[in-house]
């Protein structure tokens, strides 16, 4: 089983999680950690750790963040070992609700690519009339 740590500026994986937890009716397995600009980055990098020692277990890590380029995905991406620990950057709803919900059957580069690929497959225009 592949585990999920969601990396967010401020409080955006939290209130993420909980749209998800609020369309499925259940509570999402998903880790949330929001950096705190306030405070030190070592703090949220020590967190991030945290939550990865906590999820040896798991078959592979996929670190989500809100901002490529931003901080969190720069505190997550130093983490990344290919294979155990990678990374997707620009994460949206569509992509927490299918990691919440797909029972993976995939290496962890195939779910990282699957799970890019989802949330980009579902962000659509609409012009009316």
């Amino acid at each position: 089983m592949i585990g999920f740590i969601f990396v967010t500026h401020t409080e955006i994986a939290n209130e993420t999680k909980r749209a998800v937890e609020e369309i499925l009716k259940e509570p999402c397995q998903i880790v949330c950690i929001g950096f705190d600009a306030s405070r030190p980055c070592q703090e949220t990098k020590d967190k991030i750790r945290r939550a990865l020692d906590d999820m040896k277990e798991k078959s592979g890590v996929v670190l989500l963040t809100d901002l490529f380029g931003a901080t969190p995905s720069n505190l997550c991406k130093d983490l990344c070992v290919p294979g155990k620990i990678e990374m997707v950057a620009g994460c949206n709803l569509p992509m927490l609700l299918k990691a919440s919900t797909a029972n993976f059957n995939k290496s962890l580069s195939e779910v990282v690519e699957f799970l890019r690929n989802y949330g980009c497959e579902n962000i659509r225009a609409w012009h009316s009339n």
